[in-house]
């Protein structure tokens, strides 16, 4: 077996850790009047679309390579521009996502994008042949975070 490196560690870091002790810490040490649904909604969406994202999207403008070559396998500089491009789009869903934990009105555009991406970006996975371990992991972190924001979103609106 394959030793994790930082990218799997931040994924689990920001798909479950970090939402999972957020959820906790708001209902048994802060106290709120929000539905646990609604508390869930928050944090999984702030973490896992604001923090996830943002942090990929810095990363992916600063090295573009990495993203091309880790995950994608493609040698050279010819994919550069285009995953630069990816990293200011994860910026801006990034943004979005880190708003709407301050401003609850922001929550459900930011799902709904956030979540469209990552559930976009998993089928982009499956029909490309997997060339790397990392690509089948982000195939099967984009569609846990999609599904979990699915399921929180409809929950939000039933």
């Amino acid at each position: 077996m394959k030793k994790w490196e930082i990218y799997e560690w931040s994924v689990l870091l920001f798909f479950v850790a970090v939402p999972l002790s957020g959820i906790l810490v708001e209902l048994l040490l802060i106290g709120t009047s929000e539905t646990f649904v609604a508390i869930a909604f928050k944090w999984f969406l702030f973490s896992g679309v604001g923090l996830r994202l943002g942090g990929a999207g810095i990363k992916q403008v600063m090295q573009p390579q990495f993203t091309a070559k880790e995950i994608f396998n493609i040698e050279g500089d010819g994919a550069t521009p285009v995953v630069r491009e990816l990293g200011f789009a994860n910026v801006c869903f990034s943004a979005l996502a880190v708003i709407s934990f301050f401003v609850s009105s922001f929550r459900i555009p930011a799902a709904i994008t956030g979540g469209l991406y990552f559930g976009l970006a998993g089928l982009l996975h499956v029909f490309k042949p997997k060339d790397s371990g990392k690509e089948i992991f982000a195939m099967v972190s984009d569609f846990y975070i999609f599904f979990v924001l699915l399921i929180l979103l409809i929950l939000m609106l039933s």
